[in-house]
C-alpha cells in the first residue's frame, strides 16, 4: 500500500482526488495544517508527499508556493 500526504487545500468536489482516494493500493490523508503535516510526517513515513498550492516566482528568481 502506497500512502500519500496531501498537504494543502483542495475543493472536495476535485476528481482526481476523489478516484485515487478510492483507488485500491492507496491511503491518502490530508491537512492543510503545517502541524498536522509535521505530527503526520513523523507518524507515518509517507511514501509520497504532495502540495498543492500556487506557485510564484521572487524577484531574486527562487520560487514559493503559496498555500
Amino acid at each position: 500500500m502506497k500512502e500519500i500526504l496531501l498537504f494543502g487545500r483542495v475543493e472536495h468536489e476535485d476528481l482526481i482526488c476523489n478516484v485515487m482516494e478510492h483507488a485500491q493500493g492507496y491511503k491518502f490523508r490530508h491537512t492543510s495544517s503545517a502541524t498536522k503535516a509535521l505530527k503526520m510526517l513523523e507518524k507515518t513515513s509517507p511514501d509520497f508527499i504532495m502540495v498543492t498550492g500556487n506557485i510564484g516566482k521572487n524577484g531574486d528568481g527562487s520560487y514559493y508556493i503559496e498555500l
